[in-house]
This record gives C-alpha cells, structure tokens and sequence, in this order.
C-alpha cells in the first residue's frame, strides 16, 4: 500500500505563477512534492527556495536537486515543510546537512540517482528519515528507470524502518509493480500534469497505489 503525491516542477521563478500552480495541486492533494533546481547540479533554474509557498494544512516535501544543498537549508527550513530531501551526489558535508534538517523538527530525507551505489553512501541512510529512488533525469518529466527499485533491499539492509519514495515515470501502467516492490510514496508528476482532469487521475492512481 502507498500514497499518491503530486510532483510540482516549477517551469518559472515567477511566485504568482508559482502559487497558482500549488492552489491547483492542492485542491485535490493534500500532500506534495516539490521540486527546486539549481541550474548547476540540475540543468534548469526555478524559483528560490525562500519564495516556495502552499496553503496551511497541506503536507510538503521539498526535493533541493542542489549542488550545495547546506548553503540553501536555513531558508528551505524556513517555509516550514514536512520534509525536505537532498541528493547522494550533492557537495558539501551532507550529513551535517541532514542534522540541520532533524533538529529543526523537519523530516529529513536523502535522493539517490539510478547509478549511484547505496552502500556508498550508508551514512545518509542510516541517518534518513526517507529515501527516494530517482529514476529519472534532473530537470527531466515523465521518464523513469524501474530498474532503480533494485536498491530498494539495499537501503533495507541498512536502515530497515525508513520510508522510501519513488521518483521518475510513474503512471496506471507501472503503479502495482512499484507498490509491490516496497515503495510507500510515489511521486507522480507528468501522469497528472497531462490528465485531461488531474483530480480524478489523481484519485484512480491513489485507488491502485492502495491496493
């Protein structure tokens, strides 16, 4: 059994534009994922992670897809989110970024790439209150790499309580597969973005992903 969370990709660093896209989101979710880019350790720039805003009562996740993700934490912090996850493959002292996160009261979670090795980073993942498996490309939408789910008894091996996430294509077609590998959050992003109705896409992939 999993849940259903609505990817938000910003296209923009425009916050009226911004916020029009989260009112949208969250009249039908109450739980979502947003992701902000850098434009050096992903390809593409959008809002800054102090101009990220979503209406009180709905529960935020906030993928950093940052180069240097501890010099961004204070103002990510800041916006109150229910978790905020950073990249394997970031610089920088990364552990001391995941205790930034914790002490403040927020979840703490850590991203890793299809081609990065888990047991490379263990100390993230003992350390993690979440782990999500990327399967797609930074900045990218709509593709993902199921072979990734493999290091999903890796991460068991190593923290064998923490929540995992799924990021990268997910859709009706490959829902079950995921669910049953052992994924509780599955981020979904272009499967809603291009629904002719979202909201009721949004309820039939929470349907299978509750199976």
């Amino acid at each position: 059994m999993a849940i259903i969370v609505p990817t938000v990709m910003p296209t923009t660093d425009n916050p009226h534009v911004f916020r029009d896209i989260m009112e949208r989101v969250t009249s039908y979710a109450k739980r979502i994922h947003i992701d902000l880019m850098d434009g050096d350790f992903a390809p593409h720039r959008n809002i800054a992670s102090n101009m990220i805003w979503w209406p009180e009562g709905v529960q935020a996740d906030v993928h950093l897809m940052y180069r240097r993700p501890l010099e961004v934490i204070d103002d990510a912090v800041a916006s109150l989110p229910s978790m905020i996850i950073i990249h394997a493959e970031a610089e920088g002292d990364l552990v001391e970024t995941l205790r930034r996160i914790k002490e403040t009261g927020v979840r703490a979670g850590v991203s890793f790439l299809r081609t990065t090795n888990v047991y490379d980073h263990r100390n993230l993942v003992e350390q993690a209150d979440h782990v999500m498996l990327f399967g797609g490309e930074l900045g990218g939408d709509g593709h993902g790499e199921l072979a990734a789910l493999e290091k999903i008894s890796d991460i068991r091996s190593i923290n064998s309580s923490v929540e995992i996430g799924w990021d990268g294509g997910a859709d009706s077609s490959n829902i079950y597969l995921i669910v049953d590998q052992g994924v509780s959050v599955i981020n979904v992003g272009a499967a809603l973005r291009n629904a002719q109705n979202p909201a009721a896409e949004f309820d039939r992939l929470s349907q299978l992903a509750g199976r």
